[in-house]
């Protein structure tokens, strides 16, 4: 799947548009050695599996003040939102966070955080009470990139930070909040750079 989105704020409140995928998925699974031979013991693992997913994107993202360019998502049981940050303009999304450590993948370190939000509007709707977990990327690109989810939510659930059973959506996302940009992006699914 590719898709491109374009989308263009000035100043006027909180905007966020994307595009991706209904229903998210936590990964998807691929042999990444031959099939064992049929002596193998039983309880010894044979070949294991490697998560593969990944959104890949390309376009342009220019934006002032408060934005960002990233993955996002969120689960049900329990309700969770994630952010995986590419690009934050003004104001990092760790801020008031607390810290969880980090992770390397895709070229880079992202800071890892968590925080609770207490009656905010969610995907079942307002009054809800739920955690967001951030990955924030240290060096920013807001051109193309490969973001491997499956290096995400292993090392947020290292870190005990435990997505929900089900996913709901996850979409590369443009955002933002009482600033000015631009967003021109295509998303695909796998390592299209």
């Amino acid at each position: 799947m590719t898709c491109p989105e374009s989308v263009t704020w000035d100043n006027g409140g909180s905007l966020l548009g994307g595009k991706g995928w209904k229903p998210g998925s936590p990964s998807r699974y691929v042999r990444t050695s031959p099939a064992p031979p049929l002596t193998q013991a039983p309880n010894k693992p044979s070949h294991p599996a490697t998560c593969i997913r990944v959104i890949s994107y390309t376009g342009t993202f220019d934006s002032t003040g408060n934005s960002y360019l990233a993955i996002h998502g969120w689960t049900q049981n329990p309700l969770i939102e994630y952010y995986i940050v590419e690009h934050f303009g003004s104001f990092n999304p760790l801020t008031g966070a607390i810290n969880r450590g980090t992770v390397t993948t895709d070229g880079s370190v992202y800071d890892i955080g968590v925080r609770t939000r207490i009656n905010q509007v969610s995907i079942e709707g307002p009054g809800s009470t739920f955690q967001q977990f951030w990955s924030v990327r240290r060096v920013k690109r807001s051109s193309s990139g490969v973001v491997d989810l499956g290096a995400h939510f292993k090392a947020w659930n290292a870190a005990g930070m435990r997505l929900g059973a089900s996913h709901y959506y996850q979409v590369l996302v443009c955002e933002g909040y009482f600033s000015a940009g631009s967003c021109n992006m295509t998303v695909s699914e796998g390592r299209q750079i």
